[in-house]
């Protein structure tokens, strides 16, 4: 008697649980959800550059695209909105500061702060 293996499993009429989760039967991540590659790329040896190639393109586009708009929303639409005893105080802090201070907190401490305050609202 010629029976098939794969008449024997149950037909699932319901998707794969961990298909959905972005994630394969062994548990790893797929390679399309949001998965380390540069650093599973790393563990596996392969070159880098090949892994993130495909990320680089769309994330110089997002970068520059969204300062452009954070300028374009400062001076176009915030800055004439303000006194201009406001706008020259700004200016004369800023000014005053230095690069280097600059630099520091809106590089370092802004970033810290919106991943601690923004994400944690928002997830």
């Amino acid at each position: 008697m010629n029976v098939r293996a794969d008449a024997t499993e149950p037909k699932r009429s319901e998707p794969d649980p961990h298909r959905r989760s972005g994630r394969d039967r062994s548990g790893r991540s797929s390679p399309g959800g949001f998965a380390p590659t540069l650093f599973r790329s790393a563990g596996r040896r392969r070159p880098a550059l090949g892994t993130i190639e495909p990320q680089i393109f769309p994330s110089v586009a997002v970068g520059i695209g969204g300062t452009l708009v954070y300028v374009a929303a400062c001076y176009l639409f915030f800055r004439p909105r303000l006194e201009e005893q406001t706008v020259s105080s700004m200016e004369e802090i800023r000014n005053g500061i230095g690069i280097w201070c600059r630099v520091m907190y809106g590089g370092i401490a802004e970033e810290v702060m919106t991943r601690w305050g923004l994400m944690s609202l928002l997830v």
